[in-house]
């Protein structure tokens, strides 16, 4: 059958009644496929008559289901599509929730996308449209590729089209002098007149008219708009046209701005985008940087997506509130699948099916029951409350109201299909609020939250006749969101749920960023309860605790940077904890925060009610969402470094560890010397008779001990007078040429004023190292923990950590296993590598005790490791990142053949004789090492005396 006799055929036979239904059907459906060259239905993932579940226990049936395609519904010629787009809708999880859902009457055809994430788009045509095409082109995707039907791919290009003309004209308006909060407002008045003409709730193309007509005249433009928004301020009449009351703040009567001719025609272009399609909160986002000139060159590149904010807003806000409507859902299908009634009348079988759809009947009682479930929970719906104290553009909020709005609609649908008239009320823009600083995100933040509400209606064939058409969103405040004023701590609207993700600035940044008045001030307001050197995100998580510990709040779930574990900002946490509990944690991920990839915590807690606690991360390539995918491992306990395992955060420094571990010099300066020109130096005579070998040293970081060296060499003039460094006239001459300029700028009058000494040049450590011929150093920074020698001779940098050990039995202890997981699991990390700390990861560690004859193994295990890697480094002529990288290849694939079996060999030699000197068998899981030595480190401490600090609630 060709396309032409298809439709001739159809066009003649759609209203023949003498076919049943369900062969009319089939035969269309066959009869399409064969006019499109397109596969029949055969086997199970491709058939008609697909069994679903229905209401009541059930069962009903698509007409055509593809997996991984569509689900397929037809109704009689002039039937009501929109009924069977609903029927879809109620079948789509159980059909494994397919990326398109297609209804057709036999004449018409609407294709309606079904992506996770985006508003649904409706194609939508007739019979004799089949000729274009443009619309066979809509029904093959169907069939074999449905992701081109995908609304984002074209949503993303248009907003950021957008968002790059419209934040270029702003930028004018700034730079020529105008006040950015007025030019905010101005911009959000034409961007979202822009979206209204698109989707009908302005005239159509009056916004294009008018500026086409400016660019000849400017003036004239200023004035027709001002007329303009001042007609959609109270309603009225615009010249001709009868303009409908939007009011909602956006409109409140302000004069427009004059715009420049080239100007005008950048926004005439503008305008003939399709602004309904615009994507609202990733317009927020690039519309905010485009702003910041600090932000231009990331303009495009990254925003955060919707599905990374859903890891925030789902197990807060909308996985509770979906458990409690299936619950309450199965309660009703129980109650109307039960047997027959006493009044006599029949219970609701739930049998459906295309002309023979049955509803219920209903006696009084049982109406009653179905309205006294249903009715509360919509009610709850449409009255919680959702804050986000950091809003910026209103992302989270947007993400948060169109999930609500989901669930919402399933609600109504399910009601409806069972014939239950519910309330009619909605979701609404009014429940979200925000606090925000910046004028240009809370001018943004109104209006990516009305867009997305006035979005998710049109795609959901729910009228836009409210009136006024907005309402203005007091809900939305420009404000800090920490201190008044005043300087006293700030108050935030009750709200049952607590979202967002807070700006991050590290505690070293915050006097720069935010001056010194502001920083003293909000440390004063929260001394006591938030540590003096935490990281600015920790006064949000302390004040979400605070208000869920007042009954202000339920759950809360806000993103930091994945420091927020560590020593200086877990305090924070244990706050948390003690007042309540951590119910779901992503301890390290990446997110990407003002266009930038980062690390991030993400922590979702409320007052101890919820009973589950889940950790999450990444399986697969992090950096491809479509490889990714994510681990949640149900724990006991979430602890407050966010592991679900021995809560380590109860691990004291152990006194047998103390002066053992330091941080390498800190010169703060060019005191660094070429080595071709230190070893000039060296033996170069002074008049004094002082040796540059006294202050000349090798200078060693980490990339010199991992990768290759790179034969710098340092002046170290130690803790001399400015008298006995200026003997030494060649280093001296050089240090006062290069470093003292440098340090004179320092705003610290002792740094200034010792110029020629390192500012930390860690007496304590030389002391240490003093008696030894050799020792320790790991990098604090690596992909791998490695413990490697260093010769006395030698100068560490601040990146490397000391520790003042020459013996090979502690060499080995360091290089095992027990030590590396012990540090990993209480170290830190910089960005997605481990950081070694002294302080939590060395003097907290509890070393074996061993007779002599197990020390000796551990010993000659740690000298053949060290044998085996100068060894494979020789041979291979890589450095010890990139034999570890082999290394850990290896251990994901052991059969592989690869020259570091050898390295990975002796480790577990060495593995075997640490846990022998502990008297442990082997080999042990991590966390059971972890328990283990978290035992023996409160054992050692309570034998010291060491307090335990204060522990988690149960």
């Amino acid at each position: 059958m060709t396309l032409e006799e298809f439709i001739a055929y159809w066009s003649a036979h759609a209203h023949d009644e003498s076919a049943t239904e369900r062969a009319s059907a089939q035969s269309h459906f066959i009869g399409l496929c064969r006019a499109l060259g397109l596969e029949e239905p055969r086997g199970p993932d491709y058939t008609f008559e697909k069994a679903v579940r229905k209401v009541g226990g059930g069962q009903g049936f698509a007409d055509v289901w593809k997996r991984g395609h569509f689900a397929w519904e037809y109704k009689r010629a002039g039937s009501n599509l929109h009924r069977a787009y609903e029927q879809l809708t109620l079948y789509r999880d159980d059909l494994g929730n397919p990326p398109l859902l297609i209804v057709s009457d036999l004449l018409r055809f609407e294709v309606h996308t079904n992506f996770t994430g985006t508003n649904p788009k409706v194609h939508a045509f007739g019979l004799e449209e089949l000729r274009d095409p443009a619309n066979q082109k809509i029904l093959r995707l169907a069939f074999t590729d449905p992701e081109q039907l995908n609304p984002k791919h074209q949503r993303r290009q248009v907003t950021e089209e957008a968002t790059e003309r419209v934040g270029a004209i702003a930028r004018a308006l700034v730079s020529r002098g105008h006040d950015p909060a007025r030019v905010a407002h101005f911009m959000m008045q034409l961007v979202f007149s822009l979206f209204a003409e698109d989707v009908g709730l302005l005239p159509k193309g009056i916004m294009t008219t008018l500026l086409e007509r400016g660019r000849a005249d400017p003036l004239r433009l200023q004035r027709a708009l001002s007329a303009l928004f001042a007609a959609m301020s109270t309603g009225g009449d615009f010249g001709v046209e009868e303009i409908r009351h939007f009011n909602g703040g956006l409109f409140d009567g302000a004069e427009a701005l004059p715009l420049e001719p080239a100007e005008i025609a950048a926004l005439h272009e503008a305008s003939v985008l399709d602004w309904a399609d615009v994507e609202p909160h990733i317009f927020g986002t690039l519309f905010e940087r485009s702003l910041d000139p600090n932000k231009r060159g990331q303009l495009g590149a990254h925003y955060t997506s919707r599905e990374d904010i859903l890891d925030v807003v789902e197990p807060v806000v909308l996985v509770p509130l979906r458990e409690e409507w299936r619950r309450i859902r199965a309660e009703i299908e129980e109650y109307l699948a039960g047997p027959p009634r006493m009044d006599g009348r029949h219970h609701f079988d739930g049998t459906l099916g295309w002309g023979r759809k049955t509803q219920p009947r209903r006696s009084k009682r049982s109406g009653e029951f179905v309205a006294g479930r249903i009715d509360p929970f919509l009610r709850k719906l449409q009255t919680l409350r959702v804050l986000d104290p950091a809003c910026g553009s209103g992302n989270f909020l947007y993400v948060t109201m169109q999930g609500l709005l989901d669930l919402q609609r399933d609600v109504l649908n399910f009601a409806a299909e069972i014939g239950e008239p519910p309330l009619r009320q909605f979701v609404s823009p009014e429940q979200f609020y925000g606090l925000e600083v910046n004028p240009f995100a809370y001018e943004l933040a109104s209006m990516v939250v009305w867009i997305g509400y006035l979005q998710w209606k049109r795609a959901n064939g729910e009228s836009n006749h409210d009136n006024p058409v907005l309402r203005k969103l007091n809900t939305i405040q420009l404000r800090d969101a920490l201190l008044d004023p005043d300087g006293s701590e700030a108050g935030w609207p009750e709200a049952d749920y607590i979202v967002g993700n807070p700006p991050f600035l590290g505690s070293s940044r915050m006097r720069d960023e935010l001056g010194e008045a502001y920083t003293e001030a909000l440390r004063r307001a929260y001394q006591g309860r938030v540590p003096g050197g935490a990281d600015l995100v920790c006064y949000f998580f302390e004040k979400a605790r605070a208000q869920i510990e007042a009954g202000r709040a339920r759950r809360a779930g806000l993103i930091a940077t994945n420091s927020v574990r560590q020593k200086v900002n877990r305090p924070v946490l244990e706050r948390v904890l003690r007042t309540g509990g951590i119910f779901l944690a992503w301890p390290d991920r990446p997110w990407i925060q003002d266009g930038a990839a980062v690390r991030v915590s993400i922590v979702c807690f409320d007052g101890g009610i919820e009973a589950s606690r889940t950790l999450c991360h990444f399986a697969g390539a992090e950096d491809d969402p479509a490889a990714r995918q994510v681990v949640a491992r149900a724990v006991a306990r979430i602890h407050a470094d966010l592991t679900g395992g021995p809560d380590l955060t109860r691990a004291r420094p152990l006194r047998e560890n103390a002066g053992r571990s330091f941080e390498g010099v800190k010169p703060a300066g060019p005191f660094d010397v070429p080595a071709d020109v230190a070893e000039a130096w060296l033996d170069l005579p002074n008049p004094s008779g002082v040796s540059n070998r006294d202050v000349l040293r090798p200078y060693i970081n980490g990339d010199d001990l991992l990768d290759r060296p790179s034969g710098r060499w340092i002046v170290d003039f130690q803790r001399m007078s400015l008298e006995e460094a200026a003997r030494y006239r060649q280093p001296f001459a050089y240090v006062e040429q290069r470093v003292r300029p440098v340090r004179e700028r320092n705003r610290d009058r002792g740094k200034r004023a010792r110029w020629w000494l390192h500012d930390r040049p860690r007496p304590e450590m030389r002391a240490a190292l003093e008696p030894l011929a050799r020792y320790i150093v790991t990098p604090q920074t690596a992909k791998h923990r490695l413990f490697l020698w260093l010769d006395k001779a030698a100068l560490p940098s601040s990146l490397l950590v000391v520790l003042a050990f020459d013996d090979d039995f502690s060499f080995g202890v360091l290089n095992s296993a027990p030590h590396v997981r012990w540090a990993l699991a209480v170290g830190g990390t910089l960005e997605d590598r481990p950081r070694y700390f002294p302080s939590d990861c060395f003097e907290t560690f509890p070393f074996p005790r061993p007779d002599e004859s197990r020390r000796e193994a551990v010993a000659r295990a740690a000298r053949h490791l060290e044998q085996v890697r100068q060894r494979l480094q020789q041979r291979t002529g890589l450095g010890l990142t990139q034999l570890y990288n082999a290394l850990e290849g290896l251990r994901l694939s052991p059969d592989a053949a690869d020259p570091v079996h050898a390295l990975l060999d002796a480790h577990e030699q060495l593995d075997q004789a640490v846990a022998a000197a502990y008297g442990w068998e082997w080999p042990l899981s991590d966390e059971q090492i972890l328990e283990r030595l978290l035992k023996l480190n409160l054992e050692r401490a309570a034998a010291e005396g060491l307090a335990e600090p204060e522990c988690e609630p149960v």
